[in-house]
């Protein structure tokens, strides 16, 4: 709505925000987190401002002032190198997560915060060596996601999987996710 004003964040822990029509030696105003930052974006309505650090560090700030609004709650894995990305789903209702230290996909309420659902992700082949190198809400279709799975293993090749978290295990197309309570098989779409 603004095509004047953007973010940026960084492994220094700031999140700033910008108005190219201002002098760039100040920031609007500068935001921080605990850890190093690895992404911000905007919700679909420029209201907030979704902050992921590393390892699993997610917090939703006010865009107009960037106080914090919303710190989801995430278990640490205790690794510096577990560098989280996380995107708003279904408007700015739900926020999906991800780690690259982790198979597993947190879905949390953009409100509140709460976790609602882990889905865990298992590949083919080497199930403990997958994990989550980033993800994407679908634009359109709600309770939709997709993943960018990557391997440990350097002969393995990256995937990309569509999840649909409607889908039940017993209806699901063949090539497609399926959803168990927990665990989530996928077949990947190229790679």
């Amino acid at each position: 709505h603004s095509p004047t004003v953007f973010a940026t964040s960084s492994f220094d822990r700031d999140i700033k925000m910008w108005d190219l029509r201002q002098p760039m030696h100040k920031p609007l105003y500068t935001a921080s987190s605990d850890r190093g930052n690895v992404m911000v974006c905007f919700s679909p309505d420029d209201h907030f401002l979704l902050s992921s650090a590393v390892d699993n560090e997610v917090r939703q700030h006010l865009a107009s002032d960037g106080r914090l609004h919303t710190k989801f709650n995430l278990d640490a894995t205790g690794s510096m190198h577990n560098y989280t990305r996380s995107y708003y789903m279904n408007g700015s209702d739900y926020v999906i997560s991800g780690s690259c230290e982790e198979n597993t996909v947190h879905i949390c309420c953009a409100r509140t915060g709460r976790r609602l659902r882990d889905v865990t992700l298992e590949g083919r082949g080497m199930h403990s060596s997958l994990y989550v190198q980033s993800l994407r809400a679908h634009p359109t279709a709600d309770f939709e996601f997709s993943v960018l799975m990557a391997y440990n293993s350097v002969t393995s090749k990256s995937e990309i999987a569509k999840v649909s978290l409607l889908e039940s295990a017993d209806v699901a197309a063949p090539g497609r996710p399926r959803v168990a309570p927990q665990t989530m098989r996928v077949a990947g779409l190229g790679g």
